[in-house]
């Protein structure tokens, strides 16, 4: 006899987080403009170090790598912070009333609540769930910055934690999505001051829409102080033998900020970027008489390969 698998139902809910009055099943298309609930819950012990919970390598989704720390849907009925609390009793056995919400975020079809809780439990008290995790470990602050700015740490929990790991200085760039037009095109315009700000706003609209090219912005903490522009180039570029080429249009950190490794981070991610489309080769360039700029791109690995003068003329007089 076949054991039939239990139905899960969410409540559906709009995008402004108010009931939809439509119920969802868990595994069946979500209707436009609907959406249901995930918690996430980051622990934290009193002495400083995070909680990291391996997932079950059978899992369909990011199987055997280790997340921070537990989570999961709502329930029909369930509010979120009901919500985080079971997931976080379920996943590692540690009960509280005590969470913190850091952080709230909405991607396609779903509204992520996420919440920290500071506890001085016993650190060998941790429990495993059955077909959700198989191991777990407790890594100091350090170590878990270097978790969150490497590969180990699944990318769209990152995006989902960016407000609190920027608040606390754990991370200074992100990519920049489309909430992030307006503070691109401020960082901008202290660049490219032949535009206007609506002009750059409408130009990283699409630059941020396009899968081919990225905008990553850098905080320091909370504040952002720096941008950088990359894109795919498919037409020949100078010196190159490969196509696409990864292309850096444009970095800039505020003045205050400068000389810190701002835009080495920065055009480390756009290389990142660049190698995840398939591009072995990046490329970029400077005006002539930009010494500084001439300066960094050698410093930063880039071998000079021409130097041209443009022409032009009006053919209707």
């Amino acid at each position: 006899m076949v054991e039939e698998k239990a139905i899960e139902i969410w409540d559906g809910y709009r995008e402004d987080g108010t009931l939809a009055g439509i119920d969802l099943i868990r595994g069946e298309h979500i209707p436009k403009g609907l959406f249901h609930v995930v918690c996430e819950i980051l622990v934290r012990h009193a002495d400083g170090d995070f909680l990291l919970m391996q997932r079950d390598t059978a899992k369909p989704n990011y199987g055997g790598m280790y997340e921070a720390t537990a989570g999961g849907s709502a329930v029909k009925g369930e509010a979120a912070l009901a919500c985080a609390k079971r997931e976080l009793l379920e996943e590692t056995g540690i009960r509280t009333e005590d969470l913190v919400q850091i952080g709230h975020f909405v991607s396609t079809h779903t509204i992520y609540f996420n919440y920290l809780y500071v506890t001085d439990c016993d650190k060998e008290s941790i429990q495993l769930q059955i077909g959700e995790t198989i191991s777990y470990k407790w890594v100091n602050e350090k170590d878990f910055i270097s978790f969150v700015n490497s590969n180990e740490m699944i990318a769209s929990q990152r995006e989902h934690y960016m407000e609190y790991l920027l608040k606390q200085g754990y991370v200074s760039i992100k990519q920049a999505n489309l909430e992030d037009v307006s503070i691109v095109s401020l960082l901008a315009i202290n660049m490219w001051k032949e535009h206007d700000i609506e002009e750059l706003i409408l130009e990283f609209f699409e630059v941020i829409s396009s899968d081919k090219a990225a905008v990553f912005l850098c905080y320091d903490k909370s504040e952002p102080i720096g941008f950088a522009q990359c894109q795919l180039r498919y037409d020949y570029v100078e010196g190159t033998n490969s196509s696409p080429v990864g292309y850096l249009e444009g970095i800039f950190v505020l003045e205050s900020h400068r000389m810190k490794g701002y835009a080495k981070k920065m055009l480390a991610a756009c290389e990142a970027w660049s190698m995840e489309k398939g591009c072995i080769e990046f490329a970029s360039d400077c005006e002539l008489d930009n010494e500084v700029s001439q300066h960094f791109h050698k410093k930063m690995g880039f071998t000079e390969m021409n130097r041209i003068i443009c022409f032009k003329k009006t053919l209707i007089q």
